[in-house]
């Protein structure tokens, strides 16, 4: 779930919410030539393990977005664990 004005959000599972963060848009962390839509973890109250993860966000198609997930353990040598896809 996002919060627009706020450039914030929290994930919704099946039984319940949780993992804040916030959003922004940023240049890629693979992908420096793209401006992506930046998910942050690296938030109070999140498991120390979830604050090394950044997830980025392109449109591909209208309603339509691909997401990578990155691990950044060491800042500038972020790794690409995943990816997904979102839709409106």
């Amino acid at each position: 779930m996002f919060d627009r004005a706020a450039s914030t959000g929290i994930n919704q599972f099946t039984d319940g919410q949780r993992y804040r963060f916030k959003t922004y848009a940023a240049q890629g962390l693979r992908d420096k030539d793209k401006t992506v839509f930046r998910i942050d973890y690296n938030q109070p109250g999140n498991p120390w393990w979830l604050r090394f993860i950044v997830d980025e966000i392109v449109q591909i198609a209208p309603g339509q977005y691909q997401g990578k997930v990155h691990l950044q353990v060491i800042p500038g040598l972020p790794f690409t664990i995943s990816y997904f896809e979102l839709a409106s």
